[in-house]
C-alpha cells in the first residue's frame, strides 16, 4: 500500500475512533439525565493532565533513545524491534515516576 494511504487512513481511524468516545459519553450522560439520577459532571483533574504529559515525554524519550541506539549502536539492525522495545519500556518508567510523584503530593 502506498504509505501516504496509510496516514490518511489511521487518521481516519482516529478521529472516528475519538468521535465515537465522545458519542457514547453524551449518550451515558443522557441515559444518566432521563432516569432522574443525579449527574455530576467529571471535574478535569489536575493529575490526569500530569500524568498525560509524563507519558508524552516518556514516548518521547523512548523514540529519541530508539533512535540513537538504532543509528549509532546498531546500525546495521531493522528499526522495528528497537523501537517496539524501547518505547513502550520508557513510557511505562514514565508512568510508574508519575504515579510515584502524584502519590507523594
Amino acid at each position: 500500500m502506498d504509505n501516504n494511504f496509510m496516514i490518511v487512513l489511521m487518521a481516519l481511524a482516529l478521529l472516528i475512533f475519538l468521535f465515537s468516545i465522545r458519542y457514547l459519553y453524551n449518550k451515558e450522560k443522557l441515559a444518566m439525565i432521563e432516569k432522574g439520577a443525579d449527574y455530576q459532571p467529571r471535574k478535569n483533574s489536575s493529575f490526569t493532565i500530569y500524568k498525560i504529559s509524563c507519558l508524552l515525554i516518556g514516548i518521547g524519550i523512548g523514540m529519541f533513545l530508539s533512535f540513537l541506539l538504532s543509528e549509532l549502536a546498531f546500525p546495521n539492525l531493522s528499526d522495528e524491534p528497537i523501537y517496539f522495545s524501547i518505547v513502550p519500556i520508557c513510557a511505562g518508567i514514565s508512568l510508574i515516576i508519575s504515579q510515584k510523584l502524584t502519590l507523594k503530593q
